[in-house]
């Protein structure tokens, strides 16, 4: 999904895949883990519901982060059996 409010714009995957960020670092914030990676201009956040992998890449400044991803799916461990099955099928 794509989503701007016309100056500041972001995409938001699904996946049951997993997604791996090198540069990314752990950040715990009111709703949940997240993997938080920068690059110039751009923002990538990762984390697993039970449903899924979620990502979320966008141009959002620092203050709107956390407004948005409270917005969305929680971070979940979805236990060991998901992760297994996820790894071997995708």
């Amino acid at each position: 999904s794509y989503y701007s409010d016309g100056f500041f714009s972001f995409a938001l995957f699904e996946t049951n895949t997993t997604v791996d960020l090198p540069e990314a670092a752990s950040v715990e914030l009111e709703s949940g883990a997240y993997a938080r990676a920068f690059t110039a201009g751009q923002v990538t956040y990762v984390w697993e519901t039970v449903a899924g992998v979620m990502a979320l890449v966008g141009d959002l400044p620092p203050d709107l982060h956390e407004a948005v991803l409270a917005e969305m799916p929680h971070p979940q461990d979805p236990g060991f059996l998901r992760r297994w099955w996820r790894s071997l099928f995708g």
